[in-house]
């Protein structure tokens, strides 16, 4: 299947989903200037997903240029690809800049689930998992969330083109916003949990034994194939920093070694 077929093929599957999501609705206006915002990222699974950020009057006019510039990238990647997200913002808060850094400071580090835009246009409207891929919102020596300047003005250059700065005066609005959103891949497509401690998970309409199955399988040999030839593991991966973890740890060596064990169990 050309690249063009696959993208269509993943925003058919995901469309399906989404209008179940937002029952039908022909679109979602939470925002100051009354229009529909959605980001459509696309991966294809060798490098960080690529974020296509939409403005347009309703759902089905942002869908149609999501999927144009989804096509468009395609033409470009060298690889085909492979998984699509797409979030649409469905609910907006705006804060001010203090009252923003008092719910960080309350929020465990990497746990702040919402988006954050530092404009009422939303130029600069930053994804949750894109602030927590890049560390905009982690400082190693503190345990809540925390505002990380460095980081803004690095991922802002890769992400807008330009540097970006947090907010000098506690006064100043910022917007912070909730999505909704769906997942899809070549074994079909899944609306994102939104809230609670299951946020940013898929929804699983059932979970039978054969799901469990597959699950066991990718996983385990994911597993086998982080084994070097010392036998110790990769023992992982910092992908904000895009380099590996120096340490290493004996007791989760063992505990995954253990899990493979188990895994060779489950079929004898």
């Amino acid at each position: 299947m050309d690249p063009g077929s696959k993208i269509s093929a993943l925003l058919a599957g995901a469309r399906k989903k989404l209008d179940a999501l937002v029952d039908g609705a022909s679109g979602l206006h939470p925002t100051p200037g009354s229009v529909c915002i959605a980001f459509f990222s696309i991966s294809t699974g060798a490098q960080r997903a690529t974020i296509l950020p939409v403005q347009g009057k309703n759902l089905a006019d942002v869908w149609q240029q999501g999927a144009a510039a989804l096509q468009s990238n395609a033409k470009r990647s060298p690889r085909p690809p492979k998984y699509l997200r797409v979030d649409v913002v469905d609910q907006v808060e705006q804060l001010t800049w203090g009252e923003l850094k008092l719910r960080l400071s309350q929020t465990k580090r990497n746990y702040f689930t919402q988006g954050l835009s530092l404009d009422a246009g939303f130029e600069t409207a930053m994804l949750a998992p894109e602030m927590n891929g890049a560390t905009v919102l982690y400082d190693g020596d503190i345990e809540h969330a925390e505002p990380n300047p460095g980081n803004l003005r690095i991922f802002a250059e890769r992400r807008f083109g330009r540097e970006l700065e947090f907010p000098k005066d506690d006064a100043a609005p910022v917007w912070c916003f909730d999505t909704r959103a769906v997942y899809a891949d070549r074994d079909g497509a899944w609306p994102i949990t939104a809230k609670g401690a299951a946020a940013g998970y898929r929804q699983l309409d059932s979970r039978d034994s054969g799901q469990v199955r597959t699950l066991i399988d990718r996983a385990s040999e994911y597993l086998a194939g982080q084994v070097k030839s010392t036998g110790e593991f990769h023992y992982g991966w910092f992908p904000c920093f895009d380099r590996p973890i120096p340490t290493y740890n004996t007791l989760r060596h063992a505990s995954s070694t253990y899990a493979l064990i188990e895994r060779l169990g489950a079929y004898a």
